[in-house]
This record gives C-alpha cells, sequence and structure tokens, in this order.
C-alpha cells in the first residue's frame, strides 16, 4: 500500500480515533483503515446500518456515489453517526457533493491527487480529491488536514 494512502489513513484515524464503521471497502483497504465493521462491494454497506465513527470513501461511479453519499447523509442526520470524514472526487458540480459540503463542519482540498491501491495496481483518480469532515471534532480535523491541503 502507498505511503501516500498509509498517510491519509493515518490521518483520518488521528481525527476520529477508532472507526465503527468503513461502508465502502475491502479486505486489502482494512489493512491501513482498520475499521471495527466494514462492507465491500460484495456486502454493501448501503443497505446496512452506519453507526458511530464512519469513514467513507465509496466507488466513483456516478450512481455509486450519489447512493452513499446520500447514505452517509442521512444517517448522520438521523444521529446515528457521531463523527465521519467522507473522501470523494471533486465533482462540484453535483448535488451530491453540494449536500455534503453544506452539512460539513470543515472541508479540505488536498495538494496533489490521492493514489489508490489495491493488490494489482495503483490508481489515480482523473480529477482531485476532497475531504469532508463531520462531527464536532472539527477543530482536530482542521489541525490535522491543514498538513494535508486548503481548509475550508
Amino acid at each position: 500500500m502507498s505511503g501516500i494512502l498509509r498517510r491519509i489513513c493515518l490521518k483520518v484515524r488521528e481525527v476520529l480515533g477508532n472507526i465503527d464503521v468503513d461502508p465502502a471497502s475491502s479486505d486489502f483497504a482494512q489493512k491501513t483503515v482498520k475499521a471495527k465493521i466494514h462492507y465491500s462491494i460484495l456486502n454493501s454497506g448501503l443497505d446496512k446500518p452506519c453507526i458511530g465513527t464512519v469513514y467513507l470513501n465509496p466507488p466513483c461511479s456516478s450512481k455509486e456515489i450519489n447512493a452513499f453519499a446520500s447514505k452517509f447523509i442521512e444517517e448522520y442526520e438521523f444521529g446515528n453517526i457521531i463523527q465521519g470524514i467522507v473522501l470523494t472526487n471533486s465533482d462540484t458540480d453535483t448535488q451530491w457533493y453540494h449536500r455534503l459540503a453544506g452539512m460539513s463542519r470543515a472541508i479540505c482540498f488536498p495538494r496533489g491527487r490521492v493514489k489508490f491501491y489495491n493488490k494489482e495496481k495503483v490508481g489515480q483518480t482523473p480529477t482531485g480529491q476532497t475531504f469532508f469532515y463531520c462531527g464536532n471534532n472539527y477543530k482536530k480535523f482542521i489541525e490535522v488536514f491543514s498538513q494535508v491541503g486548503i481548509i475550508v
């Protein structure tokens, strides 16, 4: 796994502490994320509860990212998610992006693109990414993620 992605995951855990749920993950990613509960493409977190502290890095297809963003927003608004960080592409023209941005306490636009790794290869998205923070520990998010990029 990349040093870049590992450092990002360490920063996520530094802000969130223990991660209760990662609803869109893989066994490979969990070597770094280390969520108590994680769901994969085969066992989707879309129809499972997200309770506590959540880290979400949804698949990048429009349909899936919209569904996972909506799920996160719904669970947060119901009070099931205490705090969470969502990592997505910077699709600033989409409704889901504006909904996440509107409910976030802080947002980070990283310098450069985050490289993603699976067992076989290194991947990089065609766009930049955004980290959204929701919860009351936003001062810690600002402190930690100001090393990653611009905070708003």
